[in-house]
């Protein structure tokens, strides 16, 4: 997935001709109205034990119950459905894992081949409520939203749910701090099924199997991390994974399975013969495990933090859950990470970015020194000097309580929804929640929660994210895969630094087009001749694409201008 900085001075190679597209401007802008917009909503996408509603504490009860789930999948039989109700007196409960869907219809849209876009809910790893909050499905108003546009712009939009449970409010920092990495692997087991449902009904979804996107808010974001940089079973065992009681391991693949998602006690995954790769990896919140994951050629990375997230730090510090405020485990945050994800060439495909209002307000903040949420000697922070895809959000700063200060501006949600939802809930289960006092301590650490704010943050969100998708997995140009000519081209020298002169071997060019890496033209030049000198003029320093068109069809290659 890393992308070489500089290309020979004299590039040869045989360039594909393709047919015309009448959509240049896909995935930079919305294209397809709400109504040529189709959703399937709660498609299962695997199925596993629900360790919310599990009972584990007996071993004969649990071995009984994986024995007689294991003999129903062997045979190819369901899953009794005794398994699925959390009522039911086994040990073992089973959930299915959904996911919701949103791309343009096929009345509307005529590629078969279109990205996908995932999202990863926040959430806490528990139920909105019991995690303490309201926001936590993949129905949160900011993931829906999300996806919605999305699919305007002509993704396939990925609302995924993952597996919960773990205890936040044990005494025993051991336990909080096992049952919560638990969650996230189990999380990084879900989506990479996820990823595999998707590729294998590529074509019924008309998904590009080699485009697909992860992109997660808050908790979500921490599984998008683990999927991004988590490679090889003895990251699981630095100092701070281990657990003080056994000297082994919180996360047992011997239990839990495979870094694959296969194998493990407590596991029913199959190996369905499908890689879970991916080709790009966004955040918004969160924060890495451990920075040493990193060790170069993984994902190029794109993260949303706001600089004074009292929960995920943004820099190095400890995750502190919002359930209970209290201490987990010691992690690397975006400005650390995307920073290393520079350095490591990760990035490079959009490190020489041209300059734009989003990239620009990125930019302005890197190398900067604010005040902090932490008294002396923790009161400042400064971002990272060189962070290229790093959106620091600068949030007022609360000074009478640090848990108040902003993690994710871009959450709302409608409180008559809230009031329904908590009734709901306590009926169900003989609470007391006041959906009120909710409320009003979700509005204290998101003052001026709305849609308003809510999308203006999306809209800054879709605004750099979206362009660099578009670099890194190759949309820019919009073509189809299949060629209908070949023509030979020779482009010097390459990278440039005041023209670049393009040849063929007998072809006429009839014109140029230049266009940045968000998808927009900035030159076209008429050439009508087999050679020709493009002049930089005043063009930013960076990578771009060149469209030759050749009696209506069309190559394209990449400049570089030093």
């Amino acid at each position: 997935m890393n992308m070489k900085k500089l290309l020979p001075a004299s590039l040869m190679f045989t360039a594909l001709l393709m047919g015309i597209n009448t959509q240049a401007q896909r995935y930079l802008t919305e294209i397809f109205t709400s109504s040529e917009i189709e959703t399937s909503m709660d498609v299962t996408y695997a199925t596993n034990i629900d360790f919310l509603f599990s009972n584990l504490s007996d071993p004969a009860a649990v071995q009984a119950d994986l024995i007689a789930i294991q003999t129903a999948i062997g045979g190819g039989n369901p899953i009794p459905e005794e398994y699925y109700n959390p009522a039911s007196s086994t040990a073992i409960k089973v959930t299915d894992i959904k996911m919701d869907i949103r791309k343009p219809s096929d009345a509307a849209d005529d590629e078969n081949e279109r990205p996908a876009i995932i999202f990863l809910h926040t959430g806490n790893f528990l139920p909105p409520i019991v995690n303490g909050g309201i926001t936590g499905s993949k129905i949160d108003s900011s993931g829906v939203n999300l996806a919605k546009q999305w699919a305007k712009r002509g993704f396939v939009a990925v609302n995924a749910s993952y597996r919960l449970g773990w205890n936040p409010v044990s005494t025993d920092p051991d336990v909080r701090r096992g049952t919560l990495l638990n969650a996230v692997y189990r999380a990084f087991q879900d989506i990479q099924m996820c990823i595999r449902h998707l590729k294998a009904n590529a074509v019924e979804l008309g998904i590009d199997p080699d485009k697909i996107v992860v992109y997660g808010h808050g908790t979500g974001g921490y599984v998008v991390n683990t999927l991004n940089y988590l490679d090889d079973i003895q990251e699981l065992f630095l100092p701070k994974f281990i657990d003080s009681n056994t000297g082994n391991s919180y996360v047992d693949v011997n239990i839990v399975g495979g870094l694959d998602g296969y194998g493990g006690f407590l596991n029913l995954y199959q190996d369905m013969g499908i890689s879970s790769d991916f080709a790009f990896a966004a955040n918004a919140g969160g924060a890495l495990g451990d920075e040493s994951w990193m060790t170069g050629g993984e994902a190029p990375h794109v993260a949303f933090h706001t600089i004074r997230d009292p929960f995920a730090p943004f820099d190095e510090g400890t995750v502190i859950v919002p359930t209970t405020n209290e201490d987990v485990v010691d992690v690397h945050g975006s400005n650390f990470f995307i920073q290393k994800a520079n350095d490591l060439g990760n990035n490079n495909v959009f490190a020489d970015f041209p300059s734009d209002p989003y990239t620009d307000a990125a930019r302005s903040h890197y190398g900067q020194t604010y005040e902090y949420i932490y008294p002396a000697p923790n009161n400042t922070i400064t971002v990272a000097s060189t962070p290229e895809g790093l959106f620091p959000f600068l949030r007022p700063i609360n000074p009478l309580n640090v848990f108040l200060n902003e993690g994710s501006p871009w959450d709302w949600w409608d409180f008559n929804t809230l009031q329904a939802v908590v009734a709901a809930y306590n009926a169900a289960t003989g609470a007391n929640v006041d959906a009120n006092n909710l409320h009003q301590q979700g509005v204290a650490g998101n003052p001026g929660m709305g849609p308003e704010k809510g999308l203006a943050h999306i809209d800054t969100i879709q605004g750099y994210l979206v362009p660099r998708i578009i670099a890194a997995l190759d949309l820019v140009t919009g073509i189809d895969e299949a060629p209908e000519k070949i023509v030979e081209l020779d482009v010097f020298p390459n990278p440039a630094t005041d023209f670049v002169t393009f040849e063929t071997k007998g072809e006429r060019i009839d014109y140029i087009e230049l266009y940045d890496l968000r998808g927009q033209r900035i030159m076209i030049e008429n050439v009508n001749n087999t050679r020709y000198t493009l002049q930089r003029r005043n063009i930013e320093s960076g990578m771009y694409v060149a469209a030759l068109w050749f009696d209506g069809k069309r190559a394209t290659t990449k400049v570089i201008f030093k």
